[in-house]
């Protein structure tokens, strides 16, 4: 079972998997009885941002300490730990792919990493440009790897560069993939919109640019969800030409006046609220995020 990056949730085998910042809860969801839990740092702070990968009855999760475990799926059982690397920032924030017999995680320090699902033994490394926490897409014939300024397309077998394209003056903050196509969300180092570009074969067949533009998704009908300013919506996969936005029933985020330069947002959802008060300067930005949060359009 494939995550998204940074999920807190994971349905597997017919059990859910919760997580917190710290600790990795195993759930009957039937009757929410906890059946295990798993802190390799202990309890306090914030020392687990990967989302959980869930294959042939094991769980593969990073720690923020540079480690990646595998457990027993069903008990818990920690069956192996291995340190990815020495480096100083050497986090593994992303979620682990897990591919036949191996299991492919790429960290902080720029490293990408196969290793035997079983017994943990390294089968290849591959050095990157900068640190990566995305999800690893999978190609014909080849892994693609995404960090802040460059995709690359790894060779599955050795991880071998095949390929590789960087993004000058931008960030990389989305990389999605499916059969030979892929699209990327991009933010500029300056001021400026956002980019949505499409590739084929790491060739660029469309750009879009808007205003502001958040986190995508590919759907299973061929379209890529994505979160714009004013609300969730869908772009073609072939033309990045985005449908109108779809608004969520029942939900809805509210811009009052403000005083002293801040603006005041309230999001109702379905008779929750949620408060946020920001400076007026960033109220765009801000009615965004809150957008991201419930999945609701902005007014």
């Amino acid at each position: 079972m494939r995550p998204y990056a940074a999920a807190n949730l994971l349905f597997a085998g017919s059990v859910l998997y919760a997580k917190s910042p710290h600790t990795l809860r195993a759930i009957d969801p039937y009757d929410g009885r906890v059946i295990w839990t798993f802190a390799p740092r202990g309890t306090r702070g914030e020392t687990m941002y990967s989302a959980p990968s869930v294959k042939d009855g094991r769980l593969f999760i990073g720690d923020r300490c540079g480690y990646l475990h595998a457990l027993d799926a069903r008990t818990g059982r920690r069956l192996w730990s291995l340190l990815t690397s020495r480096a100083k920032n050497n986090a593994v924030n992303g979620p682990p792919l897990v591919r036949q017999r191996q299991v492919v995680v790429a960290t902080n320090a720029g490293r990408v990493l196969a290793l035997d699902a079983r017994t943990g033994e390294i089968v290849w490394t591959q050095r990157i440009a900068g640190p990566s926490i995305h999800e690893i897409g999978v190609v014909p014939g080849a892994l693609l790897v995404a960090c802040g300024s460059a995709i690359y397309w790894l060779h599955p077998d050795t991880g071998a560069i095949l390929k590789r394209r960087t993004f000058r003056r931008r960030y990389l903050m989305d990389c999605v993939c499916r059969g030979h196509r892929a699209m990327v969300r991009l933010v500029p180092r300056t001021p400026g919109r956002s980019e949505l570009l499409g590739l084929r074969d790491g060739r660029v067949v469309f750009r879009r640019r808007e205003e502001l533009l958040g986190h995508l998704r590919w759907l299973p009908d061929g379209t890529v969800a994505e979160a714009r300013f004013d609300g969730p919506g869908r772009a073609r996969s072939r033309d990045g030409e985005p449908d109108p936005p779809h608004p969520v029933p029942g939900r809805r985020v509210d811009r009052a006046a403000g005083s002293r330069g801040r603006t005041p947002l309230r999001a109702d959802i379905r008779g929750r609220s949620l408060g946020l008060t920001v400076a007026a300067a960033r109220e765009r930005e801000a009615a965004l995020v809150a957008a991201l949060l419930i999945d609701a359009p902005i007014r």
